[in-house]
């Protein structure tokens, strides 16, 4: 019986870190699925409503027909908890209702991002990216990366911050990692 226990525990010794690398990458990569589901909503929206984005009171509510399930509008990361009433989603209040085709740069300026604020329809001008990121991912030689993905009005993926954080600097680790 206490073989039976130590095989066991050794197995979850190895296969754990495996493991919670796995999910850490694959919600990384839900997460950046929903943000480009997201942008293509809102270039949806755009063409249909005269070239206006959406407000920002209500951006969730504007392009959800848009989206294939009402889930995108979920960080993985958050949804994981199973708070069904919170996001993880902001929308760039400095777009609120503007006119696309006027916007000088529109492939520079993030639309939709991770955002600490996990109400529905949350919007600031980028002040609520959570700090430390929700997506970290631990490098080979024991350094971190934060990703901290954002939509673009084309829809495309682009890393906010993907300097190289070492833990010293940081402070903090994830929760869900243990010594």
């Amino acid at each position: 019986m206490i073989l039976c226990v130590v095989i066991v525990w050794c197995i979850y010794v190895f296969v754990d870190p495996i493991l919670r690398r796995a999910r850490e990458i694959s919600q990384t990569n839900l997460c950046g699925a929903n943000l480009g589901y997201i942008g293509r909503g809102i270039r949806m929206y755009v063409s249909d409503f005269d070239d206006r984005l959406p407000i920002a009171g209500r951006w969730m509510d504007e392009v959800s027909p848009y989206l294939p399930h009402k889930g995108v509008l979920h960080c993985p990361v958050v949804a994981q908890n199973g708070h069904l009433d919170q996001y993880g989603y902001a929308y760039n209040r400095a777009l609120s209702g503007r006119f696309y085709p006027l916007i000088v740069s529109p492939r520079k300026m993030a639309s939709v991002y991770d955002s600490s604020d996990l109400k529905r329809n949350a919007s600031d001008r980028l002040s609520s990216r959570p700090i430390p990121p929700r997506h970290i991912f631990r490098l080979k030689d024991g350094r971190y990366r934060a990703v901290d993905l954002q939509v673009q009005l084309n829809g495309s993926l682009l890393a906010l911050n993907q300097a190289h954080i070492m833990m010293g600097l940081a402070g903090t680790k994830r929760s869900s990692e243990k010594e």
